[in-house]
């Protein structure tokens, strides 16, 4: 019990980590996004799903607590499809995993009437018929592409870029962030004893500004 509460004291404080303008904003589109939607999965749980379709957009970012955290929270974020050779372009297999990814998330529930995911997948298929599927080579052409998949995906889940391409100060609270969360749910589960009424008011605040 007092290793949850210590972790109530860390989630107090990591709120100081989503204090940046993106982090806020990032936090406002997933909680206008998932709220009232039909899944029967928890708040929280449908918060992080928002969160780790908009931050797997960036593949450059460090998300392991985000997917540890996901399935102590009872999300089944396993992608299952077609493997992409090694062969394949950097542009095609990011564009791939990125359409399973979404298919996953959607098949979950956790997104309101506010977006439609099935409007992206279909963007995404007619973008993947467009896309070379070995490698170019060209840096030019890499860049290109990314930027082009990143058009799409932000248009359609009406999210600004600037809340994918975050910056590093963003990227190294948005961390810290995570790692508070997933402290404190492993904390809840290694208690003995906890009411339910305070987990639930836990966990309620989890992943919330």
């Amino acid at each position: 019990v007092v290793r949850l509460f210590y972790g109530a004291y860390r989630q107090s404080q990591s709120r100081d980590c989503i204090r940046t303008y993106n982090l806020n904003c990032l936090m406002v589109w997933i909680d206008r996004v998932t709220k009232g939607s039909k899944s029967n999965h928890k708040p929280a749980a449908k918060r992080l799903a928002a969160l780790i379709l908009a931050i797997s957009l960036n593949p450059s970012l460090r998300i392991d607590h985000a997917y540890t955290l996901a399935d102590l929270l009872g999300l089944d974020l396993s992608i299952q499809g077609p493997k992409v050779q090694p062969s394949a372009s950097f542009y095609y297999h990011l564009l791939k995993v990125v359409q399973l990814r979404v298919k996953t998330i959607h098949n979950l529930g956790v997104f309101n009437n506010h977006i439609d995911l099935r409007e992206l997948i279909e963007n995404l298929r007619l973008l993947e018929s467009r896309v070379p599927y070995y490698a170019k080579g060209s840096l030019v052409y890499r860049k290109e592409g990314v930027n082009k998949l990143l058009k799409i995906c932000v248009t359609s889940l009406k999210i600004p870029t600037a809340l994918i391409k975050l910056n590093t100060q963003d990227v190294e609270f948005l961390y810290r962030y995570l790692k508070t969360q997933l402290l404190l749910v492993e904390c809840k589960q290694s208690a003995i004893r906890v009411s339910k009424s305070f987990w639930s008011d836990m966990e309620l605040s989890l992943l919330t500004r």
